[in-house]
């Protein structure tokens, strides 16, 4: 019983899986439902062109996740989450606007980089252990996942109904884009208002040479590059999910709303 009571209050969490999804909806989402719309609305030349922007993402974000891990030891999560989600809503806002400067787009996704990931993810990762506490680890991060992937199913279908609605296009896109933005504003409040302002403390601890011999011994265990390995693969085959509404409408002729269809349905 002792140990329960270390555990965290199910708005917390309600708060944590909610953000923990809304945020990733402007970066990832549009282009794994719209990619078609939003090469056109941002008036792209070609695939390679969102291709060398979503680079730019990728590399700042690789850089990011180390960073960000020293970053959630140095300010606690209840800091952390609401000035990302905020700063992940303001891109959106800009996004709408639909810009047409690669430069502003560059730009865009590498505030994106840093609110998403330096900023957000190992905060949300320390916050969900917090609230598991010693005897709810898997539980937490179980409710987590799954209910990330609800709500990115709901936001889905959702904003394909504003999508059509709206008749497609640079307008319905528009509408879908306010919408990720608002569940990014909501997510901000939310985390705001649930997280606990005494809990989740700034670890202080200076690097020690102990800290680097562990640090060396894990990296040196074959099972963490195994695990390492299946999360690398887990990735690419869901990455390549983001490519069936473009498949379906440059392959099978399906309108922008019905390939967006398709990619909502994998969801």
């Amino acid at each position: 019983m002792e140990n329960d009571t270390k555990r965290g209050s199910p708005g917390e969490l309600a708060a944590l899986v909610w953000a923990g999804e809304s945020i990733y909806l402007l970066p990832y989402a549009l282009r794994r439902e719209y990619r078609t719309t939003l090469i056109e609305a941002l008036g792209l030349a070609n695939e390679s062109e969102l291709g060398a922007i979503y680079s730019v993402f990728g590399i700042l974000s690789l850089l990011a996740y180390p960073a960000g891990g020293w970053l959630a030891d140095a300010v606690a999560p209840r800091v952390l989450l609401p000035a990302s989600l905020a700063l992940t809503a303001m891109g959106g806002v800009i996004l709408s606007t639909l810009p047409s400067s690669i430069t502003t787009l560059y730009a865009l996704f590498a505030l994106w980089a840093v609110s998403t990931i330096l900023l957000f993810w190992a905060a949300l990762i320390k916050a969900t252990r917090a609230w598991g506490g010693p005897s709810a680890q898997g539980r937490a991060f179980g409710v987590l996942d799954a209910g990330r992937g609800l709500l990115a199913a709901t936001a889905a279908s959702i904003g394909l109904q504003i999508f059509a609605t709206l008749g497609g296009g640079a307008v319905g896109l528009r509408g879908v884009i306010f919408l990720y933005t608002g569940a990014c504003l909501l997510g901000a409040a939310a985390t705001w208002c649930a997280l606990p302002r005494q809990a989740h403390a700034p670890t202080t601890r200076a690097a020690s040479p102990g800290s680097r011999r562990l640090l060396r011994d894990v990296i040196s265990r074959p099972s963490v590059w195994l695990v390492g390995g299946i999360i690398f693969c887990a990735y690419c085959a869901y990455y390549g999910t983001f490519y069936l509404a473009g498949f379906a409408t440059a392959a099978h002729g399906q309108t922008a709303a019905g390939g967006s269809a398709v990619s909502v349905f994998a969801l």
